[in-house]
């Protein structure tokens, strides 16, 4: 049987693999940096990292970001957008922005860029809708009440991340058009 030996690492091959990562996905620096860190790791016999190692990770990243292929900015602009897409919450959508490596400043802004007056509520009908929540649901009474599945709908609201008083507005609404009617009041 052969013995392994670890493949070398250079920088031109970190430039490669941070350029094929980069093609396939969008990425922060602090992400791409975790990319390029495993790699070195799986290549070498220690599963460390030298100094100089680090430093040609750090010249690739801000050569990447010179070029415009890392921006973490746009990054966290386009994620938040996508999440509240899909009805994730503000809470949520921070917490996913923070675990990428986008630092807080970047990710108020991009929350802040929400095309929304109240960007929560509109995630929660999304949410609602999705889950069959309160007036999506095919038995309207069974979301609102103290019952168990009453319940169980708030606890999901909950535990998306969304505040009481949200829920406890969706899942009073009579009506789909009432749960509109209340995201244009906000505007």
């Amino acid at each position: 049987m052969k013995e392994y030996k670890p493949k070398k690492v250079s920088k031109t091959y970190l430039r490669n693999a941070a350029l094929y990562y980069l093609s396939r996905f969008s990425s922060t620096e602090a992400h791409l940096e975790k990319i390029l860190i495993n790699k070195v790791r799986k290549r070498s016999q220690e599963n460390t990292v030298s100094e100089e190692q680090r430093r040609w990770i750090a010249e690739v990243i801000a050569d990447c970001a010179r070029d415009g292929l890392v921006d973490d900015q746009s990054y966290a602009n386009a994620k938040a957008r996508s999440l509240h897409r899909k009805g994730w919450s503000i809470w949520r959508i921070t917490a996913a922005l923070r675990q990428k490596g986008v630092d807080e400043q970047k990710g108020l802004t991009a929350i802040e860029g929400l095309e929304s007056i109240n960007p929560d509520l509109e995630a929660a009908i999304i949410f609602a809708r999705k889950r069959r929540l309160g007036p999506f649901s095919k038995n309207k009474s069974e979301n609102t009440g103290p019952s168990a599945l009453g319940q169980k709908a708030f606890a999901a609201f909950s535990r998306a991340g969304f505040a009481y008083d949200i829920a406890k507005k969706i899942l009073r609404a009579a009506n789909e058009d009432e749960l509109f009617e209340m995201l244009e009041d906000d505007f």
